[in-house]
């Protein structure tokens, strides 16, 4: 009579002990999923804090980058964005204070000024006289990468 061996496999995941890896496979799939959906929603959720928060510092969300890090452990590695904010060439900006008559286009300020791109770099807008436009610190932080923005109010 020949002794058939069982299976050892015996791993605990959430709480639940599986028996087969497949379970344990499926168990996990589903977790990741919910979490995936979960995260995403989260990120349209908060997209305007969040678009500002990735603004200050670096401006590569670095902040953020540690933070996920950080909570992720040392197993998650980061890898460079695609998408790297350009400088404005100092001709261009030139031009596109001068177009605006170095005054904020949306309250008339003229301290503080940032060339901001009308259809947001980030979402495919070019660095282009047109896509360009003169605003106050406040007014830029105000439109963030709104593509709709009127204007901060008052």
């Amino acid at each position: 009579m020949s002794h058939l061996r069982k299976s050892s496999f015996v791993q605990t995941f959430q709480g639940v002990t599986y028996t087969e890896p497949s379970e344990l496979f499926e168990a996990v799939k589903q977790a990741e999923n919910q979490a995936l959906s979960l995260f995403r929603e989260f990120l349209e959720d908060n997209q305007e804090l969040l678009s500002t928060v990735a603004r200050k510092g670096d401006g590569n969300c670095g902040e953020l980058v540690a933070i996920l890090i950080e909570q992720l452990g040392s197993n998650f590695s980061s890898t460079p964005a695609v998408y790297r904010k350009k400088k404005i060439d100092g001709t261009l900006r030139r031009q596109v204070f001068e177009r605006d008559a170095y005054r904020c286009v949306a309250c008339g300020d003229y301290k503080n000024l940032h060339c901001d791109h009308k259809h947001p770099e980030s979402l495919g807008g070019e660095t282009t006289l047109d896509n360009l436009q003169t605003l106050c610190g406040a007014c830029n932080l105000s439109k963030g990468s709104s593509v709709t923005w009127e204007g901060r109010k008052a």
